[in-house]
């Protein structure tokens, strides 16, 4: 089955770029958490949990034992299954949430879609996506607090360096809050440091993307933090697929 509906035509859709976060409601399908991971041969993952400030605990559980542990766990720090990366899932995205690197050979391709898999009050903390991409969120069951922080004071925080100043919108400083419920799409621009929260026990298929909407940001970051070998695929896409 398809994780998310057809949204192409969705009024949101009509746009490309993102200048701020945004919510779709009630377009992910419902799958039980046990079935997907066997459909995905997942069968022992590993878990963590925050042992002091950046610093995290890791432990490997059968999928038997996680899904019993969702099931008893009160802790208030809970073992977390975040960034399980996945191997093949076919996600039906519009042109918005296209990902450049889909085009590299399956041997270099990063392949940025994961699972996320905790119970309530685990979490992540305010981070930006990884090379400052885009990201899209899909919660299959539960519910989540995010709290974004616009490009201004992700920069101001010390998320983003302040050469990127030049490149966001200063209007926005406060940070949004968004509660996303089961079946709720979120999409994240390239520029917003976020942190997230489980209000309830959740599982949730997350990918990211870069492409055109976010091309100047991701390539900022990539030059800032001398990496030019990204730069360089980045660039080749664009000019060989995208640019003709």
């Amino acid at each position: 089955m398809n994780i998310i509906k057809d949204i192409r035509r969705h009024p949101e859709m009509k746009k490309f770029y993102f200048d701020k976060p945004i919510i779709l409601k009630n377009v992910v399908n419902y799958i039980d958490l046990e079935t997907f991971f066997k459909e995905q041969g997942i069968d022992s993952f590993p878990a963590y949990k925050t042992v002091g400030k950046g610093k995290l605990d890791k432990k490997v559980f059968s999928l038997k034992e996680y899904t019993n542990y969702l099931e008893s766990t009160r802790d208030c720090n809970p073992w977390y299954v975040s960034n399980l990366q996945l191997e093949e899932l076919e996600v039906n995205l519009p042109k918005s949430f296209e990902n450049w690197l889909n085009i590299l050979p399956k041997q270099i391709n990063p392949n940025w879609q994961w699972v996320f898999v905790g119970p309530k009050n685990s979490h992540t903390e305010m981070h930006i996506d990884v090379l400052n991409s885009s990201a899209w969120n899909a919660l299959i069951t539960g519910e989540k607090n995010w709290t974004f922080y616009p490009p201004e004071k992700t920069i101001s925080e010390g998320y983003l360096s302040e050469e990127f100043r030049d490149l966001y919108s200063s209007e926005l400083n406060e940070p949004i809050k968004i509660v996303q419920n089961q079946g709720d799409l979120i999409v994240t621009p390239s520029g917003w440091a976020h942190k997230v929260s489980n209000a309830k026990q959740s599982f949730s298929i997350t990918g990211n993307f870069i492409n055109e909407s976010n091309y100047q940001s991701v390539k900022k970051f990539l030059e800032i933090n001398n990496k030019p070998d990204w730069i360089k695929v980045i660039n080749k896409i664009k000019k060989e697929y995208y640019d003709n």
